[in-house]
């Protein structure tokens, strides 16, 4: 299942906004208060990994070199993967 992830700017020279649109659970057993977040770098590397607890959030990629990142957002069973480009 897939949960779509908006990213801006993008590409970016720092950080990103991140917000994530749910739509309507599939049961009311279903609840996306935990965003758990992970960014890799190129090769693979995990480059950071945080639970976020709101819909939309930050992402700080200023600490890194520019390159493609990939941003991986679960939701429950919903997964959103974007790619962020830092120049």
């Amino acid at each position: 299942m897939r949960v779509e992830a908006n990213v801006w700017p993008n590409p970016t020279t720092g950080g990103v906004t991140v917000h994530i649109e749910e739509g309507p659970a599939v049961n009311s057993d279903e609840s996306y208060q935990d965003y758990h977040v992970i960014v890799n770098d190129q090769s693979g590397r995990e480059i950071l990994h945080n639970v976020e607890h709101r819909p939309t959030f930050n992402v700080d990629l200023s600490g890194n070199v520019s390159g493609q990142y990939n941003l991986k957002v679960t939701a429950g069973k919903k997964v959103a993967i974007k790619k962020i480009i830092k120049e």
